[in-house]
């Protein structure tokens, strides 16, 4: 018996190097993939604070030149409704209101888009736990979506630009 008692607790050691070796090993993989995963998300959260100032910028430029133009308009038609300025300062203020729409539009948008893609990550967690691996689902909107919204958020600066280019040919 003191044979088959070494033998095992030999066995046994070596089992147990074995297993702390194979733990320390996966720690020392996990640590580099549970870093990236931070850094990912980091990121993500970067992208997002970004975008969320371009918007609100784009929002609060556009309304503020709108609410600055009302103000100015309102100067003038206390004065003389008929003043051809009132009219052509409305007019200029076209650009501002299309930027202004744009920036909300492009919230909408990223609204249905943040939506999308968490739906997506729910759905590819839920395909993890029962080990099915697909190409498809709601990744395909992503794309798209992001476009649109760039196209919005571009609008609407892009209206704001516009609407102060055409500002000093009304007032002259």
């Amino acid at each position: 018996m003191d044979d088959d008692d070494a033998a095992l607790a030999k066995y046994n050691s070596v089992l147990r190097r074995e297993e702390i070796h194979y733990e320390t090993t996966m720690r020392r993989e996990e640590m580099p993939w549970q870093g990236q995963l931070d850094r990912i998300r980091h990121f993500d959260r970067a992208a997002i604070d970004i975008g969320l100032t371009a918007v609100q910028s784009g929002i609060l430029a556009n309304a503020g030149a709108l609410v600055a133009l009302l103000a100015f308009t309102g100067q003038i038609w206390e004065k003389d409704p008929n003043h051809i300025i009132v009219h052509r300062l409305v007019t200029v203020s076209a650009p501002f209101v299309r930027g202004l729409i744009c920036g909300l539009a492009t919230t909408i948008v990223a609204y249905i888009y943040q939506s999308v893609m968490t739906a997506w990550a729910a759905n590819e967690l839920k395909k993890m736990s029962k080990a099915e691996f697909s190409k498809f689902g709601f990744r395909w909107v992503a794309r798209p979506m992001a476009v649109v919204m760039l196209a919005l958020a571009c609008g609407s600066f892009w209206g704001f630009i516009l609407g102060v280019l055409k500002l000093p040919s009304v007032l002259r």
